[in-house]
């Protein structure tokens, strides 16, 4: 029962505790004769639930110069769809670009969701 157990308390966890942010989809048009961005639309998906990890001066991202202190490691359910690098998460009216996506699988499941951003 261990690791599935452990990995269903943390997708549980994530409902319990987590945070109410907002996914915002990015898409992007190119001139095919200039090979310009065009136009770049949105779409966004509320009221999801993340728990929210605020790196600071003592993580070892920020160290290493990867992240800066402020920016976010969010931690979704396995099941949340559209979690894309370049597409953005907004929390406390401040939205940050996902950098890096991580699923974490347990015993052939995908119970969490690790996005790494950087604040835009």
């Amino acid at each position: 029962m261990g690791i599935l157990c452990d990995g269903q308390m943390l997708a549980n966890t994530i409902d319990e505790i987590g945070n109410t942010v907002t996914l915002r989809t990015v898409s992007n048009a190119y001139d095919t004769t200039s090979y310009r961005e065009v136009t770049e639309t949105t779409s966004d998906t509320s009221d999801l639930k993340a728990v929210v990890q605020v790196l600071t001066t003592a993580d070892d991202f920020v160290k290493e110069g990867v992240f800066r202190e402020g920016d976010i490691i969010f931690w979704f359910k396995g099941s949340q769809t559209g979690l894309t690098p370049g597409n953005k998460i907004l929390y406390n009216s401040k939205y940050y670009e996902i950098n890096d996506v991580m699923e974490r699988e347990e015993a052939d499941t995908i119970y969490v969701i690790e996005v790494r951003t950087k604040k835009c």
